[in-house]
């Protein structure tokens, strides 16, 4: 009811929240009693971003640096890349940052 109430029934939000309660320990499965727990009165105050953007930016700025730059990178070379290009491209501009600090 909670959740539904704060996504607006909005499935791709619904998940979004979830994830991230999971991901913030406020939902847990608690194996004892082989059932999910979480702390109503924090699931209650957690504010739901109801931008696409805003969600994926909030879960991206969760990565580890190097893997924001890895995704970066990524970016620059289009829709689709592979992986060997990406480092590729990290080990010149380590080089190139190198040469110039």
């Amino acid at each position: 009811e909670t959740i539904h109430r704060k996504t607006e029934g909005n499935p791709f939000f619904m998940l979004m929240f979830l994830r991230s309660l999971y991901d913030e320990k406020l939902l847990q499965y608690n194996f004892g009693a082989m059932k999910w727990t979480w702390d109503d009165d924090a699931v209650n105050s957690k504010i739901v971003t109801q931008n696409v953007a805003s969600v994926l930016v909030n879960k991206m700025n969760r990565l580890q640096g190097g893997t924001q730059r890895m995704l970066m990178i990524g970016s620059c070379l289009g829709a689709t890349f592979r992986l060997s290009a990406v480092i590729e491209v990290m080990k010149n501009l380590s080089r190139v940052e190198m040469r110039d600090s």
